[in-house]
Parts: structure tokens; sequence; C-alpha cells
């Protein structure tokens, strides 16, 4: 004698349905997040900032271009974090100086418009550490819109 399933193969049906869309949106997930990651709209070139300043482009014409003078970024010198924009709406721009593996001990700085579209941050790096010689500067741009972070590696003298 055969035994009857306490659900009617309606509901049956449906289960395996659901079971099989799941899995199907479990491989969409993996492939498209892990496999084939959507491309990002941000286009940076690989820069040295000791040499040059540093440019990023973003798809939509948008571009930040950001340098640190003098060149020798040195740790007991003032030195000058300039930020020129091009197509933004910015409203505000900050920059926070974080030495890498102390981030307790970053430095946030609100930049001053020296013409428009440039911005202008002076400042000298607080050392804890002297083998500290890696820092990572943050800057931020706040729009009505949104807040973009850039991050920038350079190291001290």
């Amino acid at each position: 004698m055969q035994q009857q399933s306490r659900w009617p193969k309606r509901f049956q049906k449906l289960g395996l349905i659901g079971l099989l869309l799941l899995a199907v949106n479990a491989v969409y997930q993996i492939y498209y997040r892990y496999i084939d990651p959507p491309r990002s709209e941000v286009q940076r070139e690989t820069c040295d900032l000791k040499k040059k300043p540093c440019t990023v482009r973003l798809s939509d014409d948008r571009q930040l271009r950001f340098k640190i003078q003098p060149r020798d970024f040195a740790i007991d010198k003032k030195l000058s974090f300039n930020v020129r924009l091009k197509n933004f709406k910015s409203t505000s721009v900050s920059l926070t100086l974080v030495p890498i593996g102390h981030v307790d001990n970053a430095q946030n700085f609100t930049m001053q418009v020296s013409n428009p579209n440039d911005y202008i941050a002076v400042a000298q790096l607080d050392q804890i550490d002297p083998n500290q010689k890696k820092w990572l500067a943050l800057v931020r741009l706040h729009t009505s819109d949104e807040t973009i972070t850039f991050p920038f590696k350079f190291e001290v003298k």
C-alpha cells in the first residue's frame, strides 16, 4: 500500500519551483559578484605623489587631482595638501591623514577654498612611532547628494 503525502501534489510542485528559483539565484549571485564583478566607474592612474599629482577620473567626466608639496614629504615640515576638482558640485572638501597601522591617530582637516575648484590644507604630520613611514590621505568630497572618498597612499622620510 502506498503512503499518501501530507501535502497535495500542487504544494509539492510549488516547493520544488521555489527551491529551483533559490538555486538559480545563488548561481547568479556567485557569478556576478565573484566571477564577473561589475566594472568600477573610477579610473585611477598609477602615480607616485613624490613625482607628480595623482588624478582620479570618474566615468561621468568628473575629475579630482591631488598633490602634496613639498615633494620630499619630511615629517618635520609643514605639508600643503592640494585638491583640484573638475565638474564636481562640491559643497566642502575634507582631508583625513591616517598613519597606516595606527588608525586611532588620524588627523582631520576641512580644506579651505583657495580658488574656484581648488582646495588646500596645510598640516604637519604627527608621528607617534619613529618607524611609521606609510600614510593614507583620505580626501572626502561632500555634495548635497553624496559623499565620495578618494584614498591616496604616501611615504614620509
